[in-house]
């Protein structure tokens, strides 16, 4: 863990990069199941299989977000790592 003084600005810039990434989390989470959800209505309303379709969209958004989510974590968890890492080597 790195500590910074109260006037240094890459304290700042940190501070807005995670909170950009954050929001980009959660919108990539809300447009994959929105993007499911709208791929199976129009292929239900097309080939009159409704609701058949756009349950399968569902899960396909879903399994999606949970997939992008897997990849926060592993990002997380390897930063995390990195940080402590570099405190020991000094």
């Amino acid at each position: 863990m790195k500590f910074y003084r109260k006037d240094d600005p890459r304290k700042k810039d940190k501070a807005w990069r995670n909170a950009w990434f954050t929001a980009s989390v959660g919108l990539e989470v809300a447009g994959c199941i929105v993007v499911g959800l709208l791929v199976g209505y129009f292929a239900d309303n097309k080939l009159d299989t409704y609701p058949i379709i756009m349950i399968v969209g569902f899960s396909v958004g879903v399994a999606a977000a949970g997939k992008a989510l897997w990849r926060v974590i592993k990002r997380e968890m390897n930063d995390g790592n990195s940080e402590e890492e570099n405190g020991q080597q000094r």
